[in-house]
């Protein structure tokens, strides 16, 4: 700019200069170059804070000026005057936003989009290029960063005109687009403030300087605001006790705790009263004051290392958290006892507002660690505040489980990053630092479709997708606290879902652990009978005869345990007698188990009985053709099938009958035994 070293001069002379004239024409030399300079050189702009100078200097100074001059004396020419100065800034920064936004073609949900994935790993978009041109990442980030600072002043001028409501709007849209930024927020405190309006306007301070880039005097606009809230006593009636109680977030360390269970009450009977009166604006102000605090305290926490203080900040948090779970308890009591459809979404609006504090389920786990030591509470209170939130949040989750898509993903409630969906009560805690860790996993496409829903005014409108998705935050964040090991009192399980940890669940745990214990412990002893169970085999008395050598080895080689019948064994005593082959056999046969079963070795009878006489079956099995021996056979047989099916592990294959002679086969399938030739038994057990 051939001019900008004669900038200096004209600041100076609208700064010092008593005269009018010089002052209007310097006036109007500098909105000629601060113009040039914002649309031809952003960056040197940006550096030099020239959108700011152009609104003190041209603007700002002089509508002050206007404005004590109708305050001291209201005259017409002051007023004519006055109203003169606004409508031209007001043409002014609408026009400068209009060429930037054209030179720059600029799309501002998607700036909003970058900027609030600015500094998070999310998506990052890098740019390279150095120069700052239209069109450039640096340009467009600059352009929009003072398009923002534009309808603030815009916002500033309607408040001059009185008309809020476009005041309002201006505001609002600066927190939409970027709400990382405190002096919006600090500019609706002061219309707050304007109105008589104190919850509102503590409201808007407290979050003004609790943003990621919060505005300087917004703290101290805070304390006074309380201060003279304060002081005003009963005209604000029971507002004053909520008020008291934030206060002391600010003050904890210079000051004595108060009665925390009277301002327990006095919070709990606000808010509840409020949502009575379904008036759900004043209960969510008075909700995030609440966190406001935890995030304050939080940070007094960390900052001091005096054991004193330290106790008693986690005392104070105890009874915001105690407070914040108690609403959420009474919303949930009033939606599981009934609550009609018009109360429903704003009570569900409510509820999610109230359950992000849940994503910090830490704080919940205070209650159990220090709320024993908070005086006038003791450790039962907050016993019985736990279960009244657990019950009916238990309740609700689980009668809307099915249209909740499940996620059994520890790992993934473990690192946090679940799908983050935007809804409407979000708004006003996009910027809140408390909550950045949380919305930063709010994906581009989501925080898109949020910006064009707020555009469209469509954002409010009831559907069945925003109620699923107000339940499965609230779903999600409920797992969240039901997996966190250091809060017991609400646990998840896959198959019954949230279960309340009383005494009476407790007990029945204890019981199914007791009983699935004891199952295993008979399931173990049953493997363990199964690994050294054989089988059992009734072998008639030509197995003996014939095949001696073959029983020889599965008595040898613990194949089998091998009963023999007392007809078995009066069927060889017959037998032996003569010299042929059989005979001979027979009597091998005899000796053998004569050996074997009188024997002093452990072995043998461990693997070798004979029939004791009440080893029999007294069912007498119909069976009018067969002989003598074929009956008393099959009364031995079927009473060892009996003993052997009754074992739970056992199945037919631990018990068979060996034949070679065809009667004592079908008098087994006439009888239900189960019957095997010795090859056939043989090969399928070898």
């Amino acid at each position: 700019m051939s001019n900008w070293s004669n900038v200096g001069h004209l600041e100076q002379t609208v700064r010092s200069s008593t005269d009018t004239d010089k002052i209007n024409a310097a006036r109007l030399l500098l909105l000629h170059f601060y113009e040039e300079l914002l649309l031809n050189d952003l960056v040197k702009a940006t550096e030099r804070n020239i959108d700011e100078r152009l609104w003190s200097l041209v603007y700002y100074k002089h509508i002050e000026a206007c404005r004590s001059q109708l305050r001291a004396s209201p005259k017409k020419a002051p007023q004519t005057q006055l109203a003169s100065l606004l409508l031209s800034a007001t043409a002014f920064f609408t026009s400068l936003i209009i060429e930037l936004e054209a030179r720059g073609d600029l799309d501002l949900i998607e700036l909003a989009i970058e900027e609030f994935h600015r500094n998070s790993d999310i998506n990052p978009n890098h740019d390279q290029q150095v120069t700052a041109t239209p069109h450039s990442v640096r340009w467009r980030s600059l352009a929009f960063a003072c398009i923002n600072r534009c309808w603030i002043y815009l916002g500033d001028l309607a408040r001059y005109q009185d008309n809020i409501d476009r005041a309002n709007s201006f505001y609002r849209k600066c927190i939409t687009l970027s709400p990382s930024y405190g002096k919006p927020y600090s500019q609706l405190a002061i219309i707050s403030l304007s109105k008589q309006e104190h919850l509102d306007s503590i409201y808007w301070f407290s979050l003004a300087w609790t943003t990621s880039h919060p505005f300087a005097i917004a703290r101290e606009n805070l304390a006074a605001t309380i201060n003279r809230v304060l002081q005003s006593g009963p005209t604000i009636g029971s507002l004053s006790s909520i008020i008291s109680f934030y206060k002391l977030a600010y003050v904890v360390v210079s000051e004595r705790t108060p009665n925390l269970v009277l301002e327990h009450a006095n919070t709990v009977e606000y808010v509840e009263s409020a949502i009575d009166a379904m008036d759900y604006t004043r209960a969510t102000k008075v909700l995030v004051l609440l966190m406001v605090a935890m995030h304050e305290l939080d940070n007094q926490f960390a900052s001091t290392d005096k054991t004193a203080i330290k106790s008693r900040i986690r005392s104070l948090q105890v009874v915001i958290v105690s407070v914040i779970i108690g609403i959420m308890s009474y919303c949930l009591t009033c939606i599981t006892d009934g609550a009609d459809t018009a109360e429903c979404q704003p009570l569900q609006e409510f509820i999610i507002k109230a359950s992000l504090d849940g994503h910090h389920p830490g704080h919940l786990h205070l209650i159990q660690r220090y709320g024993p030591q908070v005086e006038g509470f003791g450790a039962d209170r907050f016993t019985e505040i736990l279960l009244a939130f657990c019950y009916p949040v238990a309740n609700v989750m689980n009668a809307a489980r099915s249209v909740l898509l499940e996620d059994d993903d520890q790992n993934t409630l473990d690192r946090g990053d679940e799908e983050v969906f935007l809804l409407p009560e979000d708004a006003d805690l996009l910027g809140f630092v408390g909550m950045s860790e949380y919305y930063r996993r709010v994906n581009r496409d989501v925080f898109k479709q949020y910006l064009h829903n707020l555009e469209e005014k469509s954002a409010n409108r009831v559907s069945i997708k925003m109620t699923i998705q107000r339940l499965g935050r609230l779903h999600l964040l409920t797992r969240r606290l039901a997996h966190d090991e250091r809060f017991e009192m609400l646990k998840y399980d896959a198959k019954d879902g949230f279960l309340v940890m009383d005494d009476e669940t407790k007990q029945r745990m204890r019981t199914q652990q007791s009983e699935a214990l004891g199952k295993q412990f008979q399931n173990q002893q049953i493997e363990e009978a199964k690994k050294s169970a054989r089988p059992v085999v009734i072998v008639d008395a030509g197995v003996l005869v014939d095949h001696l050598w073959m029983v020889k080895k599965w008595l040898s080689r613990g194949t089998c345990f091998v009963v023999i019948a007392k007809e078995v064994l009066e069927q060889l005593d017959r037998m032996k007698k003569g010299t042929s082959e059989q005979s001979i056999n027979a009597r091998a046969a005899t000796r053998f188990l004569e050996l074997k079963t009188t024997s002093s070795s452990l072995y043998w009878r461990q693997f070798l009985r004979l029939q004791a006489p009440h080893e029999t079956d007294t069912t007498d099995p119909y069976l009018p053709t067969v002989s003598k021996y074929e009956r008393g056979f099959i009364s031995c047989a079927a009473y060892f099938s009996k003993q052997v099916l009754a074992q739970p592990f056992n199945t037919e294959e631990m018990f068979r009958v060996i034949y070679t002679d065809e009667r004592i086969r079908a008098a087994c399938d006439a009888y239900h035994l189960p019957s095997s030739t010795l090859v056939e038994w043989d090969v399928a057990n070898h």
